[in-house]
């Protein structure tokens, strides 16, 4: 009875330690850029590589805080508009400022008005973990 017992546990040991390995693995291909190493920012000058958007000064001054919405300005609204842009044709002006032609942007995707990390993962395709290494690329000269 003892033996079955240990054998059960080191089962289960067994199987919650391959679930956490396997989960890890995937969690590390998560998608980025085409053209990228998932968690980094694109590599200058590749196609994939964001162009340093013309921030206007109230963009460039502004906090790079979560949720987006109408009236934020800062670089993470350029990263938004230059995706929304690239994929969509948006015809956006990436200065960083979210104003009704980016709400218009996202409501006519079926995007929300109000853009938190997952949506902004979706648009973009940029996760949580490298949205810092893409805000250096923006703003590094």
């Amino acid at each position: 009875m003892k033996t079955k017992t240990i054998i059960i546990i080191l089962l289960i040991v067994l199987v919650l330690s391959a679930g956490i390995w396997i989960w890890s693995g995937k969690k590390a291909a998560s998608p980025s850029v085409p053209g990228t190493t998932p968690g980094t920012a694109p590599a200058a000058g590749s196609a994939a590589s964001p162009t340093r958007p013309s921030l206007s000064a109230k963009a460039a001054a502004g906090e790079n805080v979560m949720p987006l919405q109408q009236g934020s300005a800062n670089i993470l609204v350029a990263i938004l508009q230059k995706s929304l842009n690239i994929q969509y044709k948006a015809g956006l002006k990436q200065d960083g400022e979210f104003g009704t032609k980016t709400r218009t942007a996202l409501k006519s995707h079926k995007f929300p008005e109000v853009i938190y990390w997952n949506a902004f993962y979706s648009i973009t395709g940029w996760p949580i973990g490298t949205a810092g290494s893409l805000i250096k690329t923006y703003t590094e000269k």
